[in-house]
């Protein structure tokens, strides 16, 4: 699973697996908006061909047209409105026309990506491996009533690991609906030991394993076949 975020002249993705809620892996620096888009879906492909969720905001969408101009079918989108919840994906899903390609960080969805990165340090439900992302997490403060980096430092790294909770807490529970589901379907279905008899008794008139044959003008059992 990778995310990008953009800002201040940064890209940031990270690589995490859901399974366990562990970082992988990540990347920050200075690249070009398409490019960008090439790396990610190489990354990507490599890991499985994972979920790739990039941010929609300003020059994101270049990066998100060179993903889909590169036909890569593993890509978020997010419900037209920005009310992303887990009922609102799982219904929304199948039909992406209703869908905006990426992840939109809204005045609503900010807030809530950063409580759910909150919960997951509180409740020791995530494994950083970045020492960057650390440092970035010690400079995000509360400024104005807004959380964002202190002047002179970036939170890249902290808004992209932020998406990726919120996502993993909304699209991957739609994933785990469907299993529940496909298991659930598995767990109902039985299965009959009673032998076929053809689909007629013996008084029947109509016999299927009889054939008429116009070269001898009789009937012939192909039964025989079987």
């Amino acid at each position: 699973m990778l995310l990008e975020g953009m800002g201040k002249d940064f890209s940031a993705f990270h690589i995490l697996d859901i399974e366990n809620n562990t970082q992988v892996g990540e990347y920050m620096g200075k690249i070009d908006t398409k490019e960008f888009g090439h790396l990610l879906v190489g990354i990507a492909t490599e890991y499985n061909n994972a979920l790739l969720v990039i941010e929609n905001a300003s020059i994101g969408w270049n990066t998100i047209q060179t993903v889909i101009d590169r036909g890569y079918q593993n890509l978020y989108y997010s419900p037209k409105g920005g009310n992303v919840t887990s009922d609102s994906y799982f219904n929304e899903y199948i039909d992406t026309s209703k869908m905006t390609p990426g992840f939109t960080m809204s005045s609503r969805t900010r807030p809530i990506c950063i409580n759910k990165f909150q919960e997951a340090i509180a409740d020791k439900g995530v494994v950083i491996r970045s020492s960057r992302l650390i440092s970035e997490m010690k400079v995000f403060v509360w400024k104005h009533g807004k959380a964002e980096a202190q002047q002179g430092y970036n939170d890249d790294l902290v808004l992209s690991f932020s998406i990726g909770q919120y996502v993993r807490d909304t699209a991957f529970k739609y994933n785990k609906n469907g299993i529940d589901l496909t298991k659930s379907m598995l767990n109902n279905t039985s299965t009959s030991q009673q032998k076929y008899l053809g689909g007629y008794s013996a008084n029947s008139v109509d016999n299927p394993w009889k054939m008429d044959n116009p070269y001898s003008k009789g009937e012939d059992d192909i039964r025989w076949l079987l």
